[in-house]
């Protein structure tokens, strides 16, 4: 047996085709007005059913299955084009724009939960192959052109024969498995229609996207002042080393050759390294903390004319921003 409106071959006992979802047994399929779901029961010639007899069976018109399964939001775009595949047998090609601009926000919002997910896995995949051509500087590749063209040609294309096939699958079901016609309905409305998710994944995007921008505010603000912090702490823990250094060098009248001798150790400020330049006395406060690997603080001593120690700050690979008033680049 076959269809009579797409021609798919069915079973002989099938009483409605999976794939357009027509009835294959005679039923009274007249339209409702303004398409508003309606049950209708054939009659035979508008006369009473007579006791004993067996009525005829109440039957969904397709109107109202496929309002059920689409809901009011824009049905008669949707019905249109249904209605033109079913009168060519084929879903051939047509253009979705809601599919052009929001793919996967279009799929959550129709209910297509499987299209959805596969398109989103689809965009990750490409993602991971196209990452390390991009970091190679290969610019546009192949893989990407695919991509694009898959995503905003050829998807948009056939985003309605997509819809249509859904819609004629969940209305097979529904009649498959629930020969009441109120639950028929019942069921089209639950799986059908659209999904208020897309309302919710576009607030978290929103929030998101500010969290995102606040991010990019405050962390660069934050580094700077972890950073200008670290600098500064290390600035005035050196004193304390040049201070020894000033000491040992009235005593002695010469500079100490080793840290020790200051009885102070290479670490002895926090997240830096001590260094003492045995030849000219210059100590360098390597730091590493935050963005601080390894820069340094370098001071130098020299004397004055009265023969007292005096010191010169300067940085190495530090910006100006996070230094010291006593210190320069």
């Amino acid at each position: 047996m076959f269809c009579t409106q797409c021609g798919e071959q069915l079973a002989d006992s099938a009483r409605f085709c999976f794939n357009c979802g027509e009835a294959t047994q005679k039923t009274d399929l007249s339209l409702a007005d303004d398409r508003e779901p309606k049950i209708v029961m054939s009659q035979r010639d508008n006369l009473e059913v007579s006791e004993g007899a067996e009525p005829e069976p109440i039957i969904n018109t397709k109107d109202a299955l496929y309002h059920a399964a689409i809901g009011h939001k824009y049905e008669d775009y949707y019905r249109d084009g249904f209605d033109r595949f079913a009168r060519e047998g084929n879903t051939g090609a047509s253009w979705n724009w809601p599919a052009f601009f929001f793919s996967l926000y279009w799929m959550l919002y129709r209910k297509m939960w499987y299209p959805a997910a596969g398109y989103f896995l689809a965009g990750i995949l490409i993602t991971i192959i196209a990452l390390p051509t991009a970091k190679d500087g290969a610019g546009v590749t192949t893989v990407d052109i695919v991509y694009l063209v898959g995503a905003f040609i050829i998807f948009p294309m056939y985003a309605n024969a997509l819809y249509y096939k859904k819609c004629n699958e969940l209305i097979a079901t529904a009649r498959f498995n629930h020969p009441n016609p109120n639950e028929q309905l019942s069921y089209l409305k639950r799986k059908g229609r659209t999904s208020s998710i897309v309302w919710v994944l576009i607030a978290l995007c929103v929030v998101l996207t500010l969290l995102g921008i606040l991010g990019a505010i405050t962390v660069p603000a934050y580094q700077d002042y972890s950073t200008r912090t670290h600098v500064q702490n290390a600035y005035n823990s050196s004193n304390e080393v040049t201070k020894a250094f000033k000491e040992y060098y009235e005593r002695n009248q010469t500079i100490p050759q080793r840290l020790e001798q200051l009885f102070i150790g290479p670490q002895h400020i926090p997240n830096s390294l001590l260094k003492l330049d045995p030849d000219n006395g210059q100590i360098t406060v390597s730091m590493y903390a935050g963005d601080l690997n390894g820069e340094a603080l370098v001071l130098t001593p020299y004397l004055d004319n009265n023969q007292q120690i005096f010191w010169e700050c300067k940085a190495a690979g530090i910006s100006q921003r996070y230094l010291p008033n006593a210190c320069s680049q």
